[in-house]
């Protein structure tokens, strides 16, 4: 039973070592791979050198964020359409202008709510202090004692 465990203990470290080896092979296989990608789409014309027999279809694709594309987008929107890149910096330039005027209300109206909650708490505590005072002219002290604390309370906070 020992011999049997340590023989497939043995199997098993050969697999994980062999598995290792292939996973190394492909790793750089792919970096190998990668670096011809990469030459191929510096100089475009070293396609040519390789037989047609042994050309595959290359895609590359990307993706950016923000408002402008990349320089060399750009440069190449300059080339098939004279006049793009300013149309397009201009087309960048007017939608950060967009964003700017939108934030800017956006900001505007919540100082503004801010402020009209602040006058309204204010009128409202008022209000809850007058008709305290009313109540303690009155002789109804209990009530108007709490419709003081929560005025002052409300004032506070």
């Amino acid at each position: 039973m020992a011999e049997r465990n340590k023989n497939n203990s043995e199997e098993e470290f050969t697999e994980n070592e062999s598995s290792k080896s292939e996973s190394t092979k492909k790793d750089s296989s792919a970096i190998g791979m990668n670096r011809i990608l990469e030459a191929l789409v510096d100089d475009p014309k070293s396609l040519e050198k390789i037989p047609k027999e042994e050309r595959i279809s290359i895609v590359k694709k990307g993706f950016y964020f923000g408002p402008l594309p990349p320089p060399k987008m750009i440069e190449r929107y300059e080339q098939i359409l004279p006049g793009s890149a300013d149309r397009i910096l201009k087309m960048a330039e007017k939608e950060q202008s967009h964003r700017f005027e939108w934030d800017d209300a956006a900001l505007r109206g919540q100082i503004s709510i801010k402020k009209r909650g602040q006058q309204y708490g204010f009128l409202i505590a008022i209000l809850g202090i007058s008709s305290a005072a009313i109540l303690g002219y009155n002789g109804i002290f209990g009530v108007a004692a709490l419709l003081v604390a929560t005025g002052i309370f409300g004032l506070i906070r």
